[in-house]
């Protein structure tokens, strides 16, 4: 007597192949978009970044300083404590007519009170003659749009200084100062070196293009090289050899760093910018003169 097969699951049956290439083709499509996404939306998390840091450690700090030496230098606060003046809401001081605020019981000019109720009607009641006078700076010297366009220029002006500086070897003398620090050291040393990879025009060894084949022969990939092999691989490689930073696609932040003898490098006629766009477009922006083979 045959013996009936035993009664199979729904969830143990193989999954029917059209369901297996919908979910495979659902999954390319998202990693394609994510793909195309990813780029531009990383490129504005660090531009918005870059300028939050600068806005909320170098501007804001600069600005806090300039309203707070404006008011020092305009200030004009009268205090009135005999008998009954104290309540009047206007006292004249030398002649000129003051407000008083409460509750602080200060006087500030009346034209100066009258112009920041006419220019600043939603600041509110002004508790202290500070308190108006930093309203005041902010309404009439430090408008968002005078203070962002002068700010640029100067800190433009100021790394271009601090540039000059350091070509002359003067920020060496501060940088060795910043090196003798215990905790500061390690941490400087190690930015260091990330900006001057990024920001610094090293020599041609040092910042090229260069083809290799990893991970096997026969596989070529674009890297970039970033300096000189370590001095014991040389030494059991017998040859000299370079780093080669290898980044990943479509995020070029990363990547593998290997070291390859210098004779199985091949420079490729390409910049920087055009390499790290060949890493972000997954191989699709080509250079038009790497389009066709060299002759």
């Amino acid at each position: 007597m045959d013996t009936p097969p035993p009664d199979l699951d729904a969830e143990t049956l193989p999954e029917p192949p059209a369901r297996k290439e919908s979910v495979f083709r659902f999954r390319s499509a998202v990693l394609r978009g994510l793909a195309v996404t990813l780029p531009p939306v990383l490129t504005i998390v660090i531009l918005a970044w870059a300028i939050n840091t600068v806005r909320q450690y170098v501007l804001t700090p600069v600005e806090d300083g300039v309203r707070e030496l404006l008011v020092w230098q305009m200030a004009e606060i009268r205090v009135e404590t005999a008998g009954e003046e104290t309540r009047k809401p206007q006292a004249d001081f030398d002649g000129i007519p003051y407000q008083r605020l409460a509750p602080s019981g200060e006087y500030i000019p009346l034209e100066m009170h009258q112009w920041l109720r006419s220019n600043v009607p939603d600041a509110g009641p002004f508790g202290t003659g500070k308190a108006a006078y930093r309203a005041y700076a902010n309404a009439r010297y430090l408008r968002p749009e005078w203070v962002v366009p002068i700010f640029i220029v100067l800190f433009l002006l100021f790394l271009y200084i601090l540039g000059k500086l350091l070509a002359a070897g003067i920020w060496d003398i501060f940088e060795r100062g910043l090196l003798r620090l215990p905790i500061v050291r390690s941490v400087y040393r190690s930015v260091r070196k990330v900006t001057n990879f990024l920001f610094t025009e090293n020599q041609q060894h040092y910042k090229r293009v260069v083809a290799i084949q990893y991970p096997r022969k026969g596989i070529w990939s674009i890297g970039l090289v970033t300096s000189e092999g370590v001095s014991m691989v040389n030494e059991v490689a017998r040859e000299p050899t370079v780093t080669v930073l290898l980044p990943g696609s479509p995020t070029p932040v990363t990547g593998y760093c290997v070291m390859v003898p210098t004779r199985e490098t091949y420079d490729v006629r390409m910049t920087i910018d055009q390499a790290l766009q060949f890493y972000i477009s997954c191989g699709v922006s080509v250079p038009p003169h790497q389009m066709r083979l060299d002759k």
